[in-house]
């Protein structure tokens, strides 16, 4: 079935961790699920796989910067009966595009988790892409040191200040980003350090 899902949400949502668990239930009933990354995503060292904060952790494959979705998808032995793509926010728009036709072209159904937007508020591409063409929008919560629902991301360096750098992609966790409400997110920025 051509289903294209995204769940967005900033850091420290759980997104990998429900990608984890979508991945167990699909293979609990038989059915094939692939899980897909960016290859640019290299927190859990070189290996293809992915880990979530609470320790759950699971091979996938590897999609570089020049490959597309069907290219990798249509290599393997047996289509799949989902496949479950995290980190969508590092695709290029011509891999997500190539995911929303891939999508339709071989009725494949696609779940996808990522951030929405970046350190500085302004949309990932292949977010933006999945935001305006998905099927179904997910958002995935979690709060703001303040109590109210996070929905941007602070960059930070080591002794506190705000990195306002400009490349949009830095790889990175708890020790250079934290998620934020909009209100403490523009407070934070204006400060200059959080």
């Amino acid at each position: 079935m051509s289903k294209v899902t995204f769940y967005y949400g900033t850091m420290n949502a759980g997104k990998t961790t429900l990608l984890l668990q979508a991945a167990f239930n699909y293979k609990e009933q038989g059915l094939v699920p692939i899980i897909i990354k960016p290859s640019i995503d290299t927190r859990t060292g070189t290996d293809a796989s992915i880990a979530s904060r609470v320790g759950l952790s699971q091979p996938c494959l590897l999609l570089g910067p020049d490959q597309t979705i069907s290219g990798l998808l249509l290599d393997l032995a047996e289509k799949p009966d989902i496949v479950i793509v995290d980190e969508i926010h590092f695709l290029t728009a011509h891999q997500a595009k190539d995911l929303l036709n891939h999508a339709v072209m071989h009725d494949q159904a696609f779940i996808c988790y990522g951030l929405r937007n970046d350190y500085k508020g302004q949309a990932f591409e292949a977010s933006s892409i999945l935001m305006a063409n998905a099927d179904s929008l997910k958002e995935v919560k979690t709060i703001c040191r303040c109590g109210k629902k996070a929905t941007h991301v602070v960059r930070y360096f080591e002794n506190g200040e705000i990195d306002l750098g400009f490349q949009q992609i830095q790889i990175g966790g708890n020790e250079s980003y934290r998620s934020m409400c909009r209100v403490c997110h523009t407070h934070t920025l204006q400060r200059g350090t959080i």
